[in-house]
């Protein structure tokens, strides 16, 4: 191959140059300076070198892979176009991801926040719920009262345990001795009204 004819040209080039201090020599033993030619050989001898470095670095290259690496940076550049339209592209995605840290950022604060008001909207229904139980005997006496003058069954009022709403986590239920008020006949409801 060319590269093989190459090494062996720098090669026979080299072997040359191990010998021209002899000649060298020679120009100096008969009265003329050889300054300037040893210059000249030994940046010619470096440049040679310098050469057949690369051709051995080009025989230990893996083909496969510089294959497989072009590949990729093909797929990237059809993928991303120029590098100046890649480094667009990751601006672009740094701004996003940039976006995106603060809109996590946001949610983390608004999280902690709502905990906090879920914590307070507890204890203000836990306090709602002590007033009710506090005047909740009273009222049912108030009410057992009332239904007498009416004829009713006797009723009662229980608090259960409801969803959290603006009214507090607890229902009010009323009962008529044993009976669900959705059992109850036309007229007792009516006359409970």
């Amino acid at each position: 191959s060319s590269k093989e004819k190459l090494n062996d040209k720098i090669a026979l080039a080299l072997e040359v140059l191990e010998n021209t201090h002899k000649i060298t020599h020679a120009l100096e033993s008969v009265g003329h300076s050889a300054e300037l030619l040893k210059s000249a050989l030994l940046e010619a001898s470096a440049l040679l070198e310098k050469e057949q470095a690369k051709l051995e670095e080009c025989e230990r290259l893996d083909i496969e892979k510089v294959l497989e690496r072009l590949g990729m940076l093909s797929g990237i550049i059809k993928d991303y176009g120029s590098i100046a339209h890649a480094k667009e592209r990751l601006g672009h995605v740094k701004n996003e991801l940039h976006n995106l840290k603060e809109i996590d950022h946001y949610c983390e604060t608004y999280h902690k926040e709502i905990e906090q008001l879920k914590t307070e909207c507890l204890k203000l229904c836990e306090e709602i719920s002590g007033f009710r139980k506090e005047y909740l005997a009273g009222f049912n006496a108030l009410l057992s009262t009332k239904a007498k003058d009416l004829l009713l069954k006797s009723p009662s009022l229980v608090l259960e345990d409801a969803p959290m709403s603006e009214k507090g986590a607890q229902k009010l239920v009323l009962h008529l001795q044993n009976s669900q008020l959705e059992t109850l006949s036309s007229g007792e409801y009516s006359r409970l009204r």
